[in-house]
C-alpha cells in the first residue's frame, strides 16, 4: 500500500536559513514553526483556498501578519497553524510527494496548476486524483496512449488512471492476489468517466484488440448507463445505482470472463424529479432516438405529454447534427424554447442508435480512432446476445412505465367509503398500459383504486376483504408498480449481460467499483441516506487500509514512524447499522407495525441517540430551510464529508417496495411472457405478512456487507475524482470547494503520512526465494538480508531510498521504477539482477583492496610526521619549564609596579585638599619608598642601601626602563620563593588602599561641605518664584473661568429669551390648529384601524401561498389599536407643548390641564362637536397639585360616539358646575394681578380657573412668569415628600409651624451650602415679579421666603437674569464679607 514522498532531511529535519550569523531553524513539516520574517508562506482565503504571500510579523497571540505576493490585495492576519510554507518557485510535479513542502496549500496549488494546463491527473504516492476537465482532451485516451502506459511503473509516465490500471494488473502478476480500484467522489467528479477508461484499458491490455469477452464487458458499461443514469443538478450523467465490475483472468493473465454487482437504484426518480433535473436516459432515448415505427407501435410522443416526464427537464442531449433530425412532434415546449442541451459524451439520438439498432448510416469519427479511421456504432445491445424481440420486449416495458404514469384518480361521489376512480381523461393511457403488460383494463382498474386483504379466519384460507383506496392511495400504488417494473426490468438487464458473458475458470480478478458519491441536497430522503452510507463505508475501508493498517504495518516493522491522526468515522455507522439500536433496525421495526408513522420512527431514533455527536435536531442546521423542519420530521447526520439534513416523510414508503397482493397477482397472470417472467421469483403463497418482509435497507446493508468483504480480501487502488467547479464548465477552478473534497476524502491526511511513510516493500524471504535458483553456490549461501542489501546497492539505491525492518524492506515514493525491476519474476529479468549483484561484489572487493593500501601509505607518513613534531614539542617544554621558575618574580615586580598610578591619583587628590595637606603628602611619600625597596628586595637579597643611594637607587629605578625580564636574570635572588613575593605586594596593595580610601574621605566631606551651603541658596530662590508662579497662574485661571461662566451665562440668557419669543408665537398658532389636529387624528385612528385589518387579512393569504411555493414570508408586527398603555397620550403632549414650550410637567399636572381643556365651553372638545372621555384612577386628579410626582401608567382610551348624548366622568361635571357658579368673577383682572395669583396662590381651584380664562383669551405669559410657577411647584413638591413623615401640616401650609414661629429671627440671614456644586439663597431682598398689585411688603417676606422654600441658585434664575447676573463663587465670597453663617442642609440639622 502507498502513501508518499518525503523532502530531503524528511519530517523533523532542520534546516539553517538566513544571512551570515542571523539563523533561524525550520522544521519542514510544512506548517509554520519558528520561521524567519519574510518567508514566502501560503495562507488561507475563501475565494482562492490559499493565497501567496510573505511574513511580516509573527505575534505573541499565535496570530502572523501576512503581505500578498499581489500588491492589489491587503494585508491578511491569521492564526499561525493556518499558514504553510511555500516553494520558492512555482511549478507542478506529477507526485505530490515531490514538493519540498508537503501540506494542504501546496497540494491545492500543484493540483491547481496542472489543471490549467489541462493535466488532470496527479498522483500523491500511489494515489491517484483525477480533475474532471468537462471537456475532451485530444489524445488523452488513444490507443497509442494505452500502449505506451503498458508495463510501466508508477512515475515513469505522467500520472493517469491508465497507469493505475497497469500498476493493479502488474500487482495481480506479481502478488497473486485479486485487485481492486475504488472509483470515489462526488456527484459530477467523473467517477463513470474513469470507469470506463479502466475497463477499456483491462480489456484492450498489452495492445490486442478486444475479443468477443472483452466486448462483452465493454458493451454492458453503455447499456448500465442508459437505463441507470441520469441528468442532476450536479452532473449531466449520474450513475443513480452502485456497481461493481469484475474483469476476472486466469492463470496466464487473459480475459476470461466478467461479472457485474449492481447496488441500490434510486427508484423515486422514476416518478418525481427536480426542475431541472431528468428521468433515466433510457425515457428521452426512447422519445428522441427511436424510429417512428417503434414510437408509433408504444405510443410514444415527446417528453411533455407524460406526467412521470414533464415535471422535470424535458430537454433533449443532442449535436447540432443530431438536432436536425428531430421533427416538431418529438421536441417538448422547453426544447423548442431554450435549444437543446450539450454535453460532450451525452447525445439522446446517437446513444439509442449505439445501443439498440445496427445502422450504417450512422457513421461516426471514434474518439479513440487514428487520424481518418471511420468507425461503425453497431447495437451494444446486440452484441450482448439479445435478440430483437428481447429488445422489443425492454422498449415495451420502458413506454408501459411512462403509461403507467399518465392514470389519473379522482374521488367517486357515489362512494360512501372514500374510494376513488380512474378518470375519463386518463382511461386511453390505462388502455395503452394494458395492452402493452398484456393485462385485462377492468382488472388493472379494479387493483389500482382497491386493495385485497385476507383475515385468518373464516374459511379454508380466511376471508378476503376488497378494500376501497383513496385518491392518494391510488396514486401511491400505481408509482409503486411502476417501480417495480423497471426495477425488474434492469435486474433483467445486469442478469442478462452476466449471462451473455462467457466464463470460463477464474484464478484472479480487477474489480472497478463505482457507486454513487456523497451527496446532499436541499432536500434529502431515503436513496442520499443510504448513498451517504455507503460512502461512509468506504471511507472508514480507506482509512483503515491506508492510514490504520500501514501505521500497525510501521509499528510492527520498529520502523519509527510517527503517529498520524485521522477521524475515525466508525461512531457515524454504528449510528446508522448498530445492531437493535441503529436507525436501520428503528426503520425496520416502524415497518412492521400496523399504522407505521414517520415522525413516530423520527423520534425514537432522537430517544435512542439523544446527545450523540453525530446526531442532531434539524433546526441546528447552518441552513435556514432545514431549521424550519420539525423536530419529528428529519433529523440531521455529521457525516465524514459534513452534515445532512434527511427528510424521513417518506422513509417508510421506500423501505418497503413490495407490491400489494392485487397488484403482484395481476402481473404475475399476464399474458407478456417477458413481463410475466420478471415477476416470477415472487410467490403469494408464502407471504406471512409485515413481519417476514425483507426491508430494501436490510438488502443494501447486506449487500454492502459483502462488497466490502470482497474488498478487504483483495489489494486496493484507490482514484479520488475531484469536481472543480458547480457549473459544470471546463477550465473553472473552484478552490474552496476542492479543498474540501480534498480534506473529506482523507488526501490531506495521506499526504502527512506520506512525509515519512513507504509505499512499496517486500519481504526479505520472499526475495531470496525469487533469485535463489538463479544464484552461483558463493552467493547462494548468502542471508536473506544480506542479500538484499546487496541488491539494492546494485540497483544503485542509497540508504535514504529504502529502511529495513524486520522482515520486510521498504521503499520511499517516487522508487517504484525500482521496485518493479526488483520484483519481476520473469526469468531474464532475475538473471539480469543476478549479474548486477555479483558485478556490486566484485566491485566492492576490489575497493577494499585499494582501501588497504591507501591506508599503508597513510600510516608510513604519519609516523614521520609525528618524529618532526617530537623535536618541537621538546623545545616548547623546556622553555615551559624556565617561565615556570622565574614567573612569580617578574610578575610580581609588575604588579607592585602598577600601583604607581595609584600614587599618581593619590599626589591629585592631596593637591585638591585644604586642611591637613602636609600630612597626607608625608603619607604618599613614604608608600612610593616603600614600593621601591620592595622591588629591589625582590631582585636580590644583599642590597642595604641608605640615604644618598637609597634615593639614588630611587631615581634609577623611576628613569631607566630596563625589561623586567632581564632585570630579574641578571641580579636576582633564585631562593625568594612566590609567597614571599605575594605578601609584599598585598602588603603594599592594603596600604595604598589604606592612603587612598582615608583621602578620598577628606575630599569627599571637603566637597560635601560646600555643596550643601550652595544647595541652601538655590533652594531658598526656588521656593520664592514658585509661590509668584502658583500664585499668579491661580488668579489667571479664576480670570478665566469668570469670564467663561458669565459668557455661558449671557448666552443661555438669550437662547432662553429667543426661545420665549418663538414659544409665544408657537403657542397661538397650536391653540387655533389644536382643533383640526384632533379631528385629524379621529380620522387616522379610524383609517388605521382598517389597515391593520386589511393586513392581517393579507398576511394569511401570504403564509399560505409561502406554505405552497416553499417561499419566506416576513414575521407581522401585531399591534393593539384598541387600548394602548402610555404615560401621557399624545393629544396632552401636544396641549403641554402648545401652553408650555419645552416644559415638563408630571403625569398628574397634565391630566387636569388636559380635563380642565376638555371641558371649558370654548374648548376644543366642545368646538370640535366630539365628546371625548378621559377616565384616570382617582387618585390621579388628586395628584395635580399635592405633589404626587410619582410616574403613572395610564389607561386612557379617546373615541368618536355617534350617540348625541355624552358620557362624561364625574370630575369633568363637577369642573362644569363649578364653572356655572362663577365663583371667581376674573374677567375685569389685569394682566399683574393673574400674574401674580398664579406664583402665590394656593387654591387649587381658582389656578384651574386661571389657566382655562388664559386658554380662552388665548395669552401668552412671560416666560420667567411660567418658569417661575412651575418650579415653585417642583421645589414645594419635592420639600413635601421629602419631610411627609417627619411632619404634621396642614393641607394647605407650606411649611410646618415651628418654621413659620422662627421666621422673623431668620428673615435676614441668608444660608450657605456646604457642597461644592449647588448654592442655596433666601429670596428676602431679591423679587422676582417686578410688579404686584398686591404690594408685598419687606416685613413679611421672610416668612414668604420660608413658604417658598430654599432654593438653590440656579432655580432662582439670577444665574440669567440680565443685569443680576452673579456666580456661584462671587456669592459665596461676598456672603463671608458680610459675615454669614455657614450653610447646613436640612438633613445634616439637628432636631
Amino acid at each position: 500500500m502507498a502513501l508518499t514522498q518525503l523532502p530531503s532531511g524528511g519530517k523533523g529535519a532542520k534546516k539553517i536559513i538566513g544571512d551570515g550569523p542571523h539563523l533561524t531553524p525550520i522544521n519542514l513539516n510544512g506548517r509554520v514553526g519558528f520561521a524567519m520574517e519574510s518567508q514566502k508562506v501560503w495562507v488561507p482565503d475563501p475565494t482562492e483556498g490559499y493565497i501567496l504571500g510573505r511574513i511580516r510579523d509573527i505575534g505573541f497571540d499565535g496570530e502572523v501578519t501576512v503581505v500578498p505576493v499581489e500588491s492589489k490585495r491587503p494585508n491578511i492576519v491569521s492564526l499561525l497553524d493556518r499558514v504553510f510554507y511555500a516553494d520558492e518557485y512555482d511549478k507542478d510535479v506529477d507526485d505530490n510527494c515531490a514538493l519540498m513542502y508537503l501540506n494542504p496549500a501546496t497540494l491545492l496549488n500543484n493540483i491547481r496548476i496542472r489543471y490549467k494546463k489541462d493535466k488532470i491527473y496527479t498522483y500523491v504516492a500511489n494515489i491517484l486524483i483525477a480533475v474532471n476537465p468537462y471537456f475532451e482532451i485530444k489524445d488523452l485516451y488513444s490507443s497509442n496512449t494505452i500502449k505506451s502506459y503498458q508495463g510501466k511503473s508508477l512515475g515513469v509516465l505522467p500520472p493517469h488512471v491508465f497507469a493505475i490500471a497497469d500498476k493493479s494488473f502488474r500487482d495481480m502478476k506479481v502478488l497473486k492476489q485479486s485487485q481492486s480500484i475504488i472509483v470515489s467522489g462526488e456527484s459530477g467528479a467523473g467517477k463513470t468517466e474513469s470507469t470506463k477508461y479502466l475497463l477499456r484499458y483491462l480489456c484492450d491490455l498489452w495492445g490486442s484488440s478486444a475479443g468477443p469477452i472483452e466486448q462483452k464487458i465493454l458493451d454492458a458499461n453503455p447499456v448500465m448507463e442508459a437505463f441507470g443514469n441520469a441528468k442532476t443538478t450536479r452532473n449531466n450523467n449520474s450513475s443513480r445505482f452502485g456497481k461493481f465490475m469484475e474483469v476476472h483472468f486466469n492463470s496466464k493473465c487473459q480475459v476470461v470472463g466478467g461479472y457485474i454487482s449492481h447496488y441500490l437504484l434510486e427508484k423515486s426518480r422514476i416518478c418525481m424529479q427536480g426542475p431541472e433535473e431528468r428521468d433515466y436516459h433510457v425515457f428521452y432515448l426512447l422519445c428522441a432516438g427511436a424510429p417512428e415505427s417503434l414510437r408509433r407501435q408504444l405510443d410514444i410522443t415527446k417528453p411533455d405529454d407524460f406526467h412521470y416526464l414533464k415535471h422535470g427537464c424535458t430537454q433533449y442531449f443532442t449535436s447540432s447534427t443530431t438536432e436536425k433530425q428531430l421533427n416538431n412532434s418529438q421536441k417538448s415546449k422547453a426544447h423548442q424554447a431554450k435549444g437543446s442541451l450539450r454535453d460532450p459524451i451525452l447525445d439522446d439520438v446517437k446513444d439509442f442508435n449505439s445501443v439498440d439498432q445496427l445502422d450504417n448510416s450512422l457513421v461516426v469519427l471514434s474518439p479513440t480512432a487514428e487520424d481518418g479511421e471511420i468507425e461503425v456504432r453497431i447495437s451494444a445491445l446486440a452484441r450482448l446476445g439479445l435478440t430483437d424481440a428481447e429488445r422489443l420486449n425492454i422498449y415495451t416495458t420502458v413506454a408501459t412505465v411512462l403509461h403507467l404514469g399518465n392514470i389519473v384518480f379522482e374521488e367517486r361521489p357515489e362512494d360512501t367509503k372514500g374510494g376513488c376512480m380512474v378518470s375519463s381523461s386518463s382511461e386511453k393511457s390505462l388502455v395503452t398500459a394494458c395492452k402493452l403488460m398484456g393485462v385485462d383494463p377492468g382488472e388493472l382498474k379494479q387493483a389500482l383504486v382497491s386493495k385485497v386483504m385476507q383475515t385468518a379466519r373464516g374459511g379454508l384460507k380466511g376471508t378476503v376483504i376488497m378494500v376501497p383506496l383513496k385518491v392518494y392511495e391510488a396514486n401511491n400504488a400505481r408509482d409503486a408498480l411502476a417501480k417495480a417494473v423497471y426495477s425488474k426490468m434492469f435486474d433483467y438487464i445486469v442478469q442478462r449481460i452476466n449471462k451473455s458473458i462467457p466464463f470460463q475458470a477464474s484464478s484472479y480478478y480487477i474489480g472497478v467499483l463505482d457507486i454513487a458519491g456523497f451527496e446532499f441536497f436541499k432536500v434529502n430522503s431515503f436513496e442520499q441516506f443510504c448513498i451517504n452510507y455507503c460512502n461512509e463505508k468506504l471511507q472508514q475501508f480507506f482509512n483503515e487500509r491506508i492510514l490504520k493498517d500501514e501505521q500497525q504495518l510501521y509499528e510492527r516493522e520498529a520502523l519509527q514512524v510517527p503517529k498520524i491522526s485521522f477521524n475515525d468515522n466508525q461512531d457515524c455507522i454504528d449510528l446508522i447499522e448498530a445492531k437493535g439500536v441503529g436507525i436501520f433496525h428503528f426503520l425496520d421495526e416502524e415497518s412492521k407495525l400496523p399504522k407505521p408513522a414517520s415522525d413516530h420512527f423520527t423520534m425514537e431514533v432522537h430517544r435512542q441517540w439523544s446527545g450523540h455527536f453525530r446526531l442532531a435536531f434539524p433546526r441546528t442546521s447552518k441552513l435556514k430551510d432545514h431549521r424550519e423542519i420539525r423536530d419529528g420530521e428529519g433529523f440531521m447526520v455529521r457525516h465524514f464529508a459534513g452534515a445532512v439534513c434527511y427528510q424521513t416523510a417518506q422513509f417508510i414508503e421506500k423501505n418497503n417496495d413490495a407490491l400489494h397482493a392485487s397488484l403482484e397477482g395481476l402481473i404475475q397472470e399476464s399474458k407478456n411472457p417477458f413481463l410475466q417472467g420478471m415477476f416470477a421469483s415472487s410467490n403469494l403463497t408464502n407471504q406471512k405478512g409485515k413481519l417476514a418482509f425483507i426491508s430494501v435497507g436490510s438488502k443494501f446493508k447486506t449487500q454492502l456487507g459483502e462488497l466490502m468483504d470482497k474488498l478487504k480480501s483483495t489489494g486496493t487502488n484507490f482514484i479520488r475524482c475531484i469536481k472543480p467547479n458547480q457549473k459544470m464548465i471546463d477550465h473553472n477552478f473552484e478552490a474552496p470547494s476542492i479543498m474540501s473534497q480534498l480534506e473529506s476524502s482523507g488526501m490531506t491526511s495521506v499526504l502527512e503520512l506520506m512525509q515519512e511513510g513507504f509505499p512499496s516493500r517486500a519481504k526479505f524471504n520472499d526475495l531470496h526465494t525469487m533469485y535463489q535458483k538463479f544464484l552461483p553456490s558463493s552467493m547462494a549461501k548468502m542471508d536473506s538480508r544480506t542479500f538484499c542489501k546487496s541488491l539494492l546497492h546494485a540497483l544503485g539505491m542509497n540508504e535514504n531510498d529504502y529502511r529495513f525492518g524486520v522482515t520486510r524492506v521498504f521503499f520511499r515514493p517516487g522508487k517504484y521504477a525500482e521496485f518493479d525491476a526488483i520484483m519481476k519474476s520473469d526469468p531474464d529479468n532475475l538473471a539480469a539482477m543476478v549479474a548486477k549483484v555479483k558485478k556490486w561484489l566484485i566491485a566492492s572487493q576490489w575497493k577494499k583492496a585499494q582501501w588497504c593500501s591507501l591506508s599503508v601509505i597513510k600510516l608510513k607518513n604519519k609516523i614521520l610526521y609525528r618524529k618532526a613534531a617530537l623535536v618541537v614539542i621538546q623545545r616548547n617544554v623546556r622553555m615551559h619549564l624556565a617561565q615556570r621558575q622565574h614567573r612569580p618574580r617578574y610578575q610580581g615586580i609588575s604588579k607592585i609596579k602598577g600601583l604607581q598610578e595609584r600614587l599618581t591619583r593619590m599626589s591629585a587628590i592631596v593637591n585638591q585638599l585644604k586642611k591637613d595637606k602636609e600630612s597626607s603628602v608625608s603619607e604618599v611619600q613614604k608608600l612610593q619608598a616603600d614600593m621601591t625597596a620592595s622591588i629591589l628586595k625582590i631582585k636580590g637579597d644583599n642590597i642595604n642601601l641608605k640615604g644618598k643611594e637609597l634615593a639614588w637607587a630611587l631615581q634609577a629605578a623611576m628613569s631607566k626602563a630596563i625589561p623586567a625580564m632581564k632585570e630579574v636574570m641578571r641580579c636576582s635572588d633564585v631562593k625568594i620563593s612566590a609567597s614571599a613575593v605575594d605578601r609584599l605586594y598585598v602588603d603594599l596593595l592594603a596600604r595604598s588602599d589604606r592612603i587612598s580610601g582615608d583621602l578620598q574621605k577628606k575630599l569627599q566631606q571637603q566637597k560635601s561641605a560646600e555643596e550643601q551651603q550652595r544647595l541652601r541658596k538655590i533652594q531658598e530662590e526656588m521656593e520664592r518664584e514658585k509661590k509668584l508662579k502658583e500664585e499668579e497662574e491661580r488668579r489667571k485661571k479664576e480670570e478665566e473661568e469668570t469670564r467663561r461662566l458669565k459668557a455661558e451665562m449671557e448666552i443661555r440668557r438669550k437662547a432662553e429669551e429667543e426661545e420665549r419669543k418663538r414659544q409665544e408665537e408657537a403657542d397661538k398658532r397650536t391653540a387655533a390648529a389644536l382643533q383640526a389636529q384632533l379631528e385629524k387624528e379621529a380620522l387616522e385612528d379610524t383609517r388605521y384601524r382598517e389597515q391593520l385589518e386589511q393586513e392581517r387579512r393579507d398576511h394569511e393569504l401570504a403564509l399560505r401561498l409561502a406554505q405552497e411555493t416553499n417561499g419566506q414570508v416576513e414575521d407581522m408586527n401585531h399591534e393593539d389599536s384598541m387600548s394602548t398603555s402610555v404615560a401621557i397620550p399624545q393629544f396632552m403632549k401636544k396641549i403641554q407643548k402648545s401652553l408650555y414650550g419645552t416644559m415638563h410637567f408630571t403625569v398628574p399636572a397634565m391630566w387636569c390641564l388636559t380635563v380642565v381643556l376638555m371641558h371649558t365651553k370654548e374648548g376644543v372638545g366642545s368646538k370640535a362637536g366630539l365628546p371625548v372621555i378621559v377616565s384616570a384612577p382617582p387618585n390621579v386628579f388628586s395628584a395635580c397639585f399635592h405633589g404626587d410626582t410619582v410616574s403613572r401608567t395610564v389607561s386612557t382610551e379617546v373615541r368618536t360616539a355617534t350617540t348625541a348624548k355624552l358620557n362624561r366622568s364625574e370630575l369633568a361635571r363637577s369642573v362644569q358646575a363649578a364653572q356655572g357658579k362663577q365663583k371667581h368673577d376674573l374677567s375685569k383682572w389685569k394682566y399683574s394681578e393673574l400674574r401674580d395669583t398664579i406664583n402665590t396662590s394656593c387654591d387649587i381651584e381658582l389656578l384651574e380657573v386661571l389657566i382655562k380664562l388664559s386658554i380662552k383669551r388665548n395669552l401668552s405669559f412671560p416666560q420667567a412668569c411660567r418658569i417661575e410657577f412651575h418650579r415653585r411647584l417642583k421645589v414645594y413638591h419635592a420639600w413635601k415628600a421629602k419631610n411627609k413623615r417627619r411632619t404634621i401640616m396642614d393641607e394647605n401650609e407650606r411649611a410646618p409651624r415651628s418654621v413659620m414661629d422662627a421666621v422673623p429671627k431668620l428673615a435676614r440671614s441668608p444660608i450657605v451650602p456646604t457642597g461644592p456644586t449647588l448654592s442655596f439663597i433666601t429670596l428676602s431682598n431679591i423679587h422676582l415679579s417686578h410688579s404686584s398689585s398686591k404690594g408685598a411688603n419687606s416685613k413679611g417676606s421672610g416668612t414668604d421666603d420660608m413658604q417658598m422654600c430654599e432654593l438653590s441658585l440656579d432655580e432662582t434664575g439670577l444665574t440669567r437674569k440680565r443685569g443680576a447676573e452673579i456666580l456661584e463663587h462671587e456669592f459665596n465670597r461676598e456672603w463671608e464679607k458680610n459675615s454669614g453663617k455657614v450653610y447646613l442642609r436640612p438633613a445634616d440639622r439637628t432636631k
